[in-house]
């Protein structure tokens, strides 16, 4: 309902859907929605030993354990939900999102595998059997794939206008996926993006009034 409000009575995805409306394009949203992993990882071991500049390292790290703690664990069991690929296991009547499953299902069939198709079901098999493994669970609000994307074009760009542009593109792609894939509504993305935003602001005033870290000694 919040997501027709703020979007003129339309669901994102049926704004989405004629511009996004081809297998490859799906195949390509799906890719980028798990090459996040290796963003993630690759901002974390970028900044981990980086000496370059300590105050902005020490920001993105209480950033990002903010993030999880607030956003991830706090935010997402206030706001408990499930997306909209869950949306016709869960709410009674009609599925406003069954059209869009049905094209990701044909664009699976068709073309590369959307990925995220199986991990939905699974997903979806343990919630309703009980049996939980590490990565298991359901949580839609706020979006922690946006949350931390938009923690990772901030810190792009405090090193460099080209790096920061490449991780917000990068941002808006996942904005997008998440949507066309059908893992959130859109006020998931935008509940993460101004969270990790406001987290992003709360943790580099702190910083700033911090004793500058310790840059360690060079090896002889």
């Amino acid at each position: 309902a919040w997501d027709r409000t703020l979007h003129g009575g339309y669901a994102p995805w049926e704004l989405l859907q004629p511009f996004l409306d081809h297998y490859l394009i799906t195949g390509f949203l799906n890719l980028m929605y798990n090459v996040w992993f290796v963003v993630l990882i690759g901002c974390l071991f970028w900044q981990t030993f980086s000496m370059r500049d300590m105050k902005l390292r020490q920001q993105f790290f209480l950033s990002f354990v903010l993030c999880l703690a607030l956003l991830g664990d706090l935010a997402a069991t206030w706001l408990s939900s499930a997306g909209p690929c869950f949306y016709g296991r869960i709410v009674p009547g009609p599925d406003p999102y069954a059209p869009l499953m049905d094209y990701l299902r044909a664009a699976d069939a068709h073309g590369p595998a959307v990925w995220a198709l199986g991990v939905q079901d699974m997903l979806w098999t343990q919630y309703t059997t009980g049996k939980y493994i590490i990565g298991s669970g359901i949580s839609a609000m706020p979006s922690m794939h946006l949350a931390t994307s938009t923690l990772f074009a901030l810190l792009g760009w405090r090193r460099s206008r080209w790096l920061g542009f490449m991780l917000t593109l990068y941002l808006l792609i996942i904005l997008v996926g998440s949507m066309h894939l059908a893992w959130h509504y859109a006020v998931d993305g935008y509940a993460g993006i101004l969270g990790a935003a406001a987290i992003w602001w709360g943790a580099g005033w702190i910083v700033a009034r911090s004793p500058a870290p310790a840059v360690p000694a060079p090896c002889p």
